[in-house]
């Protein structure tokens, strides 16, 4: 790792495969801070909520027929190491 991106923040979408994963880990090797996401195109089909911070909201939110949500109350911000791991189900 160096520190050419110390102190760069960088936003990689569809981080979860092909060149988006590559993307992410090869930004946060240089020592950017790194959030990653993926969005598919079903998803964006789909009613999303976002800045979910509480079980009570997202109750509600699935009761309203919501069926994508996001926030604080799933996951807090992490590194993208951490997301990866998250994602492919491999965090204790």
């Amino acid at each position: 790792m160096t520190d050419r991106l110390k102190g760069k923040r960088a936003l990689v979408t569809a981080a979860g495969q092909g060149i988006g994963r590559a993307s992410a880990l090869a930004m946060a090797r240089e020592g950017a801070s790194v959030l990653a996401t993926d969005v598919n195109a079903a998803t964006l089909e789909s009613l999303a909520a976002e800045g979910v911070e509480t079980p009570q909201q997202a109750d509600y939110l699935v009761q309203q027929g919501c069926d994508v949500l996001q926030g604080y109350v799933f996951a807090r911000p992490m590194p993208v190491a951490q997301f990866l791991a998250l994602q492919a189900g491999t965090m204790a």
